[in-house]
């Protein structure tokens, strides 16, 4: 696993994730399953019910925030396999230093994971009521997978990194 830290503007970075993962739970079974699934609706035709369910998602799925994206993509400890005490992180030197990464991950920390816990129980909460929709056989259950796509969504961004209940993260990445 790496983490990228990518300055876009002044003040703002970005981070990514690259991970291989090399123990493949249940979840990372069903996740790349409900994906390649998703993948499969990219080729209805766009006016078919499939092509316009695909890109309403798309329009939804753009509106979330990259941090979340970021925050998802950090593997769980028992997707990692390994018990590794550090994390390579990459980013220019000449830009931003090590300190003021650490600093803005601790506060994207801080800052998500209350907005996370709050809408990983909402959406939990209205996965029962969505489950109703089920009655109607015509169409599909749009706003069950939604409200359990931002589940997952929500439960891996709070729960989901490796390194969200570390104190110190410092200790966590090599400078590279």
């Amino acid at each position: 696993m790496k983490i990228f830290a990518i300055p876009i503007i002044k003040n703002q970075t970005t981070y990514y994730c690259h991970h291989k993962p090399k123990v493949s739970t249940l979840l990372t079974k069903i996740t790349n399953y409900a994906a390649k699934k998703w993948d499969e609706l990219s080729n209805a035709d766009k006016k078919s019910l499939k092509g316009r369910i695909y890109l309403g998602g798309q329009k939804l799925l753009d509106k979330m925030d990259y941090q979340e994206y970021f925050l998802k993509g950090v593997p769980m400890r028992e997707e990692r396999g390994d018990d590794k005490s550090s994390v390579p992180l990459l980013y220019p030197s000449n830009v931003i230093t090590s300190e003021q990464i650490v600093d803005n991950l601790q506060r994207l920390l801080e800052r998500r994971s209350p907005y996370h816990r709050k809408y990983m129980i909402y959406s939990a909460l209205f996965i029962p009521l969505s489950a109703t929709f089920t009655i109607v056989p015509i169409i599909p259950n749009i706003p069950l997978f939604y409200n359990l796509f931002r589940l997952y969504s929500h439960y891996k961004g709070k729960y989901g990194n490796s390194f969200q209940s570390l104190k110190n993260f410092k200790n966590i990445f090599n400078d590279t």
